[in-house]
Parts: C-alpha cells; structure tokens; sequence
C-alpha cells in the first residue's frame, strides 16, 4: 500500500509541477499581450498628439499671419489719415498761448 501512496503522491507532485509550468507559461503570454498592447496604445497616442500639435501649430501661425496682417493694415491706414489731416497751426497755437497763458 505504500508503493500505491507513494505513486499517488508523485503523481500529485507532477501534476502541481505541470500546473505551474502552465501558470508561468500563462503569466509570460499575458506579459508579452500587456506589453505589446501597451506598445501599440503608446504608439497610437504619439501618432495622434503628433497630428493634432501640427494641425494646432498650422492654425496658429495662420491666426497669427491674420493677425499680424490686420495690426500692419491698422498701422498703414493710421498713418494715412494723419498724413491726410489737415493741421490747423494757427488754431494750435492759439490753444497753446491760452493753456500757457492761464496760470
């Protein structure tokens, strides 16, 4: 009976060991899944942030072109007006006279 104990035994003993081959083997292919998902979502995320800070950075230099282009128009047309103004020297000076004169 203890020759039959004793192989019930190995045999209990071999299969725990086939159990924990599995249970590695398992553990290894999940890590491989995690790590090649891992990989792939890092890749995705880089691919997409990459696309989205380009087409970001376009439309900002376009409003900053716009912009720059409206602050140069702004400028000009200023400057046309008040090359176009008619200066009244002789009123100016009168209301110089009178702001100094008034103390």
């Amino acid at each position: 009976m203890e020759e039959n104990e004793s192989n019930v035994i190995e045999h209990l003993l071999e299969v725990e060991n086939i159990a924990s081959s599995f249970t590695v083997d398992a553990q290894n292919k999940a890590s491989e899944i995690l790590n090649s998902a891992k990989a792939k979502a890092e890749q995705d995320y880089l691919s997409k942030f990459n696309i989205q800070s380009a087409e970001l950075e376009k439309s900002f230099k376009d409003e900053s072109a716009k912009i720059n282009e409206k602050i140069v128009s702004e400028i000009n047309s200023y400057k046309e007006n008040i090359y176009l103004s008619v200066q009244d020297k002789t009123a100016f000076s009168n209301l110089m006279n009178n702001l100094v004169l008034q103390k």
